[in-house]
């Protein structure tokens, strides 16, 4: 067989498409005959719901870890970092991680079965994440665009607090 690649890889932020132009067979009293015809046949490789739906229960157990930290240097029997302009600022970036509104078809986490219950804390609803058409994921993959827009774009304020040189947290700590 004679195959060859006619096309560019296209790159979507949830798949990759490569079009193949081959010759087009015939089978005749079983017999294979080629023809002068091409046909084209596109092979994609999707980013998979599941994948999704992994990524997400991460982002749930971490943002849960960040929030209980961050509650022991809050309130009363708060740790020595009790008032720090640091708490503020990581209770604000939280908040943009809750809060964020995307442009798209899909606007928040709420929409993708993510949850917040009154002390904070998020949790994945699977059952809803599962049962969203093709389209809303199709959707979430835009929400969560890269590393410089999006949802994703909210690395580069996670960055500014978590950077081991620059950030916010080694600042303090240099202070100190």
């Amino acid at each position: 067989s004679d195959y060859k690649i006619k096309s560019v890889i296209r790159t979507y932020s949830d798949h990759i498409t490569l079009p193949i132009v081959m010759k087009k067979t015939e089978w005749k009293d079983g017999v294979e005959t080629p023809t002068d015809e091409d046909e084209t046949v596109n092979i994609t490789a999707v980013s998979s719901r599941g994948s999704m739906a992994t990524a997400l229960g991460e982002l749930v157990t971490a943002y849960n870890a960040t929030v209980d930290k961050l509650n022991t240097q809050i309130g009363e029997q708060a740790g020595l970092l009790s008032g720090d302009q640091l708490i503020g600022q990581v209770s604000r970036t939280l908040r943009q991680v809750t809060g964020y509104d995307g442009t798209g078809d899909v606007k928040s986490l709420a929409e993708l079965g993510i949850e917040l219950d009154r002390t904070g804390k998020m949790s994945f609803n699977s059952t809803k994440f599962y049962s969203l058409s093709t389209t809303v994921i199709d959707g979430a993959f835009e929400f969560f665009g890269s590393e410089t827009t999006g949802f994703g774009g909210l690395s580069q304020t996670l960055d500014q607090l978590s950077n081991p040189i620059s950030g916010l947290f080694r600042l303090q700590q240099n202070n100190y």
